[in-house]
């Protein structure tokens, strides 16, 4: 009792919520820190796919090219200055 005022009813509350700090909390992180993960490997995806041609290409291969995507984006407007 502090104050003059039964704790009982604060303890209750507390006890009924303490689940969630160790449940909801840490499983949120836990998903949100995989779908990050998913989300940038596959955001990242045409960048690593254009990596392994520029990779194959050698001296020795000169006539191999990048192929473009056909989506006018900013990857596909890059190999097209190259």
């Amino acid at each position: 009792m502090s104050i003059g005022i039964p704790r009982t009813d604060t303890d209750k509350t507390l006890a009924q919520f303490t689940w969630v700090y160790v449940a909801v909390i840490p499983g949120a992180l836990i998903l949100g820190s995989f779908l990050g993960w998913v989300m940038a490997g596959r955001a990242l995806t045409p960048v690593m796919d254009i990596a392994r041609a520029a990779q194959r290409i050698s001296g020795s291969n000169l006539s191999l090219r990048i192929p473009t995507r056909e989506t006018g984006d900013e990857l596909d407007l890059s190999l097209i200055h190259i």
